[in-house]
């Protein structure tokens, strides 16, 4: 079973007394528009490019089996949540 995590845009110190199952919630805890909701937006991220490494001078970085390596690149949720028109997003 997945967990599931949520977070508030604002913080304040005594959010860090807050232990992290605090804020971490089984899909079995969700509502089915919840669960569909949560589907939809692993669905969206899923379309993201992939944040392709390379060197200093442009070069690809590849795995010992020869993959081009790629690591995790935030997002901007906030952000990400003002988009207001579907432009707005594929430019995001």
């Amino acid at each position: 079973e997945e967990d599931y995590a949520k977070f508030h845009f604002h913080w304040n110190k005594g959010h860090f007394l807050i232990e992290p199952k605090e804020f971490t919630y089984a899909r079995t805890d969700l509502s089915t528009d919840e669960v569909a909701d949560y589907d939809r937006l692993v669905h969206f991220v899923g379309t993201f490019p992939a944040n392709l490494l390379e060197d200093s001078d442009g070069n690809p970085l590849r795995d010992e089996r020869g993959r081009h390596r790629t690591s995790a690149k935030l997002i901007d949720t906030k952000r990400l949540l003002g988009c207001k028109t579907q432009a707005d997003v594929e430019a995001f």
